[in-house]
């Protein structure tokens, strides 16, 4: 045999090699795996980024709905007897029986709430029903013993779990967008449960019924192919063509608000990289004007104008403590508070211009802070709690949307510290 032929023979089993290698490397670890990151950053996206349009072409499979219902046909106890539950109700059952190790359950509003909902679908006989009369407690044994069976599985059948998983993420995780693969942060649509909300939120305990393809909208490239609807005898509410949105599909909670959820790229897209590039230039540009800023709050700070006052106050208070701004709540939502919708109650008032600002922020989480600020401030707080309520506004003449790029630049900041 020639040399040539040797050569050749060996190139043959080496690119067999590589082609084996990489079907096993598929096989292994998933399409997100050997993906390329869509490099944005490194291009000139300058003409596109105050463009109308997002994108030529958009295509992606749409989004994945939870399993149907499988009933395990434990029975409740009422009023201390066994009863059978249908389907539907044994859902809602074991819905509750799910957060009953958690202390949400413990709490009265909660249960008001799963009690509204659950007597409901359990028929007239238990109109009158107390929460106490139910004992969910044999379906949370039930859940536990599954948890446990869970736990036990063999590793085959754990790694067969997890390449289920991968096969359905490698289908609805990712989106072409003029071509490039992006990733998709929310392709599984919520399933149904008990809505927990943040710290101490009115509508907690309520139901968040099941999703269905007829729920929810598709945003597709005009030429570009509809996915099939993952659950058989189901319809896509609608298909749009909408290239100045950036939004994949939405669909409408089936709760008493309504909420619409969105479906995006993930955070390291080039929808969201470009969106927060803008936002944070705009803070980049307001540090050259921060200086006269600060100018000009400190002089609204003895203005004869009451909302110039509670101006410059509220700016103070969000440059120098770094406060989020604040907006209004319905009486549905939780009772979170920024700097623009602190109440009386929830400043004290110290000696030697001290001040502590004791409230639930961004996700209730509690902030609880002590300290000294000017006495121009320390003077103009106390001005603006006189003959108040507790329950009043601290900052009742101002409007909020002054504060947001104030508030980005102050974050921008911190994310530069670090």
């Amino acid at each position: 045999m020639s040399s040539k032929q040797n050569i050749s023979k060996e190139k043959k089993t080496m690119d067999e090699k590589a082609k084996e290698s990489y079907k096993k490397k598929l096989s292994s670890t998933g399409v997100s795996d050997i993906i390329n990151v869509n490099r944005w950053w490194e291009k000139d996206e300058s003409d596109n980024e105050d463009s109308d349009k997002k994108w030529k072409t958009l295509e992606h499979n749409g989004v994945i709905f939870p399993a149907k219902y499988e009933p395990h046909n434990v029975k409740i106890l009422y009023k201390n007897t066994p009863i059978t539950l249908n389907p539907e109700q044994e859902e809602i059952a074991t819905f509750w029986a799910g957060i009953m190790e958690n202390d949400l359950s413990l709490k009265e509003t909660t249960q008001k709430n799963f009690l509204k909902e659950f007597k409901q679908v359990m028929g007239k006989e238990y109109e009158n029903s107390k929460f106490s009369d139910f004992d969910f407690s044999p379906i949370l044994t039930h859940i536990q013993k599954v948890r446990e069976k869970n736990r036990n599985k063999t590793p085959e059948e754990k790694k067969a779990e997890k390449e289920k998983k991968q096969k359905i993420y490698d289908y609805y995780g990712f989106a072409l967008v003029d071509g490039i693969s992006e990733k998709i942060s929310n392709y599984l649509v919520e399933p149904p449960g008990i809505f927990r909300g943040r710290g101490e939120h009115p509508l907690a305990g309520r139901l968040k019924k099941r999703i269905y393809p007829e729920n929810c909208t598709l945003n597709l490239g005009e030429d570009n192919p509809v996915p099939k609807c993952s659950l058989d005898g189901h319809a896509w509410n609608d298909i749009v063509f909408n290239d100045e949105a950036t939004w994949l599909a939405y669909y409408k909670e089936n709760t008493e608000k309504g909420n619409t959820k969105y479906v995006f790229l993930a955070s390291k897209s080039k929808f969201k990289g470009l969106n927060d590039k803008k936002k944070y230039e705009k803070a980049r540009k307001l540090k050259d004007k921060i200086n006269s800023i600060r100018e000009d709050y400190n002089k609204q700070l003895t203005s004869d104008n009451e909302e110039k006052r509670q101006l410059g106050v509220a700016t103070y208070l969000i440059d120098k403590l770094a406060l989020r701004v604040g907006n209004e709540k319905n009486e549905d939502e939780a009772d979170t508070v920024g700097c623009c919708s602190l109440r009386v109650e929830h400043i004290i008032f110290e000696e030697n211009c001290k001040i502590t600002l004791d409230f639930l922020g961004k996700d209730s989480m509690r902030y609880h802070n002590t300290v000294i600020v000017d006495q121009k401030i320390y003077d103009n707080l106390k001005r603006f709690v006189k003959g108040k309520k507790p329950e009043n506004d601290l900052f009742d003449l101002i409007n909020v949307k002054y504060f947001m790029i104030l508030f980005i630049f102050n974050y921008c900041l911190g994310f530069k510290d670090e």
